[in-house]
């Protein structure tokens, strides 16, 4: 698509969105990117969509995986939709689709939306002949996240009725060969699961359309996927019955004003279980066998096991060409350092860079690093690692857990920091571990092996895990009885 000479607005204003205006910026397109369109945020070059109609623009370019639809909607009605312009990301590249391409990706939606129209008939019915309360219904788009999992898995055993419902077809294979019950999203026989649950449970913050059709007596349960160590847009469209966090600390500070809901209880995160060996029944459903084999193979061989698990850069992605940019690691050298070290690395990537990483190992036969599946469940494996690295990914919080130690290899900080909205904890105080703010590989090479060596941070990871999480119990026991007495006392 030609966006050559273009007066820009982008909507919504995200990181992920600015990403995208730089990206245009810094390509020779000749691109005035003059603002964002946001209802829920104020600020310079901030609009709604009832300011727009003032401004010079050509196009709008909407850059929301989650919420598309809607904002389409309402800024159709405003501007007319030969100007709105839909941006998707794809092999680290940014695609462009024009009012028709976006008029047949609708026609999808418009049958969705006649599906929903059913699920609304279905939860009328159901709210007068009533539900078995110890029905449970898991809604996961795309992949399973830990929490989800490691819940479902817990109250399964629990004899729940429970049912998991995917877009996935692999994790809907997995489950459904191991026993478990699963139905597939947006068929009819998961319309039907749907409406006959008490509980409706997720872990992301997509699907959405789907809680304007549940019905008065079903209750929603948002266990998220993380404490926030960045700041992240509140999320405003939907209220929930409950949501879960890990301790008052973490409530009032972050999760809280993070979304919108009636309660909110600080039992902590199911996914904690699979930190502990033997806590969850089938455990390892929806890991990678092989690199577990790997992992153990080298364990019993003495070589110690480090887990590299980076956040994802949103502007790690181009216009006309993939943008991706690779870690700055002499990857060969790594190899040979982990081999006089004896340790394993494991790497864990965003979705969106996995396939590159893949084919890097590959290409330069590296034998002491293995990729990860990006969708796949590495938590049961964190209990068998000596090291994390990280950066600015809430994992390192659930790591404390394990009281083991933390470098945070932050090479891209000053850049990183400029494309955020700034920090729901102060960087330094909340992360304790060495921080190697150089691109030099033997630097962060050297804090691995002084870690390994001494570990001088038990007394501050011990401090933050207490701030942090809740002491005590099996995570997902603790959420199950809350969800049963809050039933039981009729707080709903």
């Amino acid at each position: 698509m030609n966006l050559k000479n273009k007066r820009i607005l982008i909507a919504p204003y995200t990181p992920t969105s600015r990403a995208l205006a730089s990206a245009l910026l810094d390509d020779d397109f000749d691109i005035q990117v003059i603002g964002y369109i946001d209802n829920y945020k104020t600020g310079e070059n901030l609009y709604s969509n009832q300011q727009i109609g003032a401004l010079d623009y050509d196009l709008v370019l909407i850059l929301s995986p989650n919420h598309f639809s809607s904002i389409y909607k309402k800024l159709k009605s405003v501007v007319g939709g030969a100007k709105l312009i839909k941006v998707e990301i794809t092999n680290y590249q940014y695609a462009f689709l024009t009012e028709e391409q976006i008029k047949l990706q609708l026609r999808e939606v418009w049958c969705q939306n006649i599906k929903l129209r059913i699920l609304h008939g279905l939860n009328r019915f159901f709210d007068l002949v009533g539900r078995d309360p110890n029905r449970f219904v898991f809604l996961a788009k795309s992949f399973v996240g830990g929490n989800l999992k490691a819940f479902y898995l817990y109250t399964a055993e629990q004899n729940k009725d429970v049912t998991l419902v995917t877009d996935n077809q692999e994790v809907y294979h997995a489950f459904n060969e191991a026993g478990y019950q699963v139905t597939w999203l947006g068929r009819w026989q998961s319309l039907f699961r749907i409406a006959k649950a008490s509980w409706i449970i997720q872990d992301q913050a997509n699907h959405t359309e789907y809680f304007a059709s549940f019905g008065k007596q079903q209750k929603t349960l948002q266990m998220w996927h993380g404490i926030p160590l960045k700041k992240l847009s509140p999320q405003k469209n939907i209220t929930y019955d409950l949501l879960l966090s890990t301790s008052d600390y973490v409530s009032k500070t972050s999760l809280a004003s993070l979304f919108l809901h009636r309660k909110i209880i600080n039992t902590g995160y199911p996914r904690n279980d699979l930190l502990q060996p033997g806590l969850v029944k089938d455990e390892y459903l929806l890991t990678e066998k092989t690199i577990f084999d790997w992992v153990q193979a080298g364990r019993a061989e003495l070589q110690r096991i480090l887990i590299y698990m980076p956040t994802h850069r949103e502007y790690d992605v181009g216009i006309d060409k993939p943008g991706m940019k690779t870690i700055p690691l002499d990857w060969k050298s790594l190899d040979q350092d982990l081999a006089k070290m004896d340790c394993l690395m494991v790497l864990k990537m965003h979705p969106f860079v996995e396939a590159h990483y893949q084919k890097l190992v590959t290409d330069l036969s590296l034998k002491r690093v293995k990729v990860y599946p990006a969708k796949k469940d590495i938590y049961p494996m964190l209990k068998y690692s000596d090291l994390l690295i990280t950066d600015y990914s809430s994992v390192y919080f659930d790591y404390l857990l394990l009281d083991k130690p933390i470098v945070f290899y932050c090479y891209d900080f000053e850049q990183y920091v400029d494309n955020k909205d700034g920090w729901t904890y102060p960087f330094d105080e909340f992360t304790p571990g060495e921080k190697v703010y150089s691109a030099c590989y033997k630097t962060l090479i050297e804090a691995i092996d002084n870690n390994l060596r001494l570990d001088t941070y038990v007394e501050s990871r011990l401090k933050l895990a207490t701030k942090l999480f809740q002491e005590g119990e099996v995570f997902s026991e603790a959420l199950l009885r809350q969800l049963d007495g809050l039933q039981t006392v009729g707080l709903f």
